[in-house]
């Protein structure tokens, strides 16, 4: 009856190895579609900073009438600032 315990437990123990295996490859895919995503983020932000000052290297006209306060906006919230 002990061997048969035995038995079980190790199949068990060899199972879990292979869905924890799994579940590391899965975070590892994740981790690394983050930091793309991350790479990705941070130039559209480099993208936009340029743009607006291109547009308005003084920032004096935006008014939310403009394109440009809406570019702003939405660079502010990118970069966690309060818009």
């Amino acid at each position: 009856m002990s061997d048969d315990l035995v038995k079980r437990w190790d199949e068990y123990v060899d199972s879990m190895g292979s869905v924890m295996g799994e579940v590391e490859h899965m975070a590892q895919q994740m981790r690394d579609h983050i930091e793309e995503l991350e790479i990705k983020l941070s130039k559209a932000i480099e993208a936009l900073d340029e743009a607006i000052y291109l547009l308005d290297p003084d920032e004096e006209d935006i008014t939310k009438e403009t394109g440009l306060y809406r570019i702003v906006e939405a660079f502010k919230e990118l970069k966690g600032e309060q818009p």
